[in-house]
């Protein structure tokens, strides 16, 4: 293998959404920055996080929501 170059990368920007209780890192919150450290990799470069925000649940749900967004490059294709 060689190095990649600019026209290697993929670009992907990826939805982050929990509700829910996660034993090994806790609440939503922490089940999206657990994500985000997930996604580091050396395969991986990020180029833009958003903030972590919480929001109401919509519907029959008592669960507070957290979401966020990330921005990443990648030489992975999208099927990896």
């Amino acid at each position: 293998g060689g190095k990649t170059t600019q026209t290697d990368q993929h670009h992907y920007l990826i939805g982050l959404g929990s509700n829910q209780y996660h034993p090994g890192y806790g609440g939503p919150r922490a089940v999206i920055r657990a994500a985000f450290a997930e996604l580091s990799t050396p395969q991986t470069d990020i180029l833009a996080k958003s903030s972590v925000i919480s929001s109401r649940p919509l519907g029959p749900s008592h669960r507070q929501y957290a979401n966020a967004g990330i921005w990443l490059q990648s030489a992975l294709p999208p099927d990896r």
